[in-house]
């Protein structure tokens, strides 16, 4: 079942972490408490990222800044390496 295999999503207001840092949630369902940072995705079918930075600062376009890689911390929770 294909639920929206256009989706494109802004985060508006998402939720920040005490150090700024936004975690965002890919998974078929909303995880409890975290709609704000959450991405539906397809249940059973794999999903890709596309990031568009809009205004990017200097660091974006010398290298010293770098988005992070995406990998899995837990059931449906997915975060940045760093």
């Amino acid at each position: 079942m294909n639920i929206n295999p256009l989706l494109s999503l802004s985060l508006d207001k998402p939720q920040t972490n005490t150090d700024g840092s936004v975690d965002i949630y890919f998974s078929p369902t909303a995880p409890a408490g975290h709609e704000a940072n959450w991405v539906q995705t397809n249940p059973g079918e794999g999903f890709w990222t596309c990031v568009r930075l809009y205004g990017p600062k200097k660091e974006v376009f010398d290298g010293s800044w770098k988005l992070s890689d995406i990998v899995e911390v837990g059931a449906n929770r997915l975060t940045s390496k760093n």
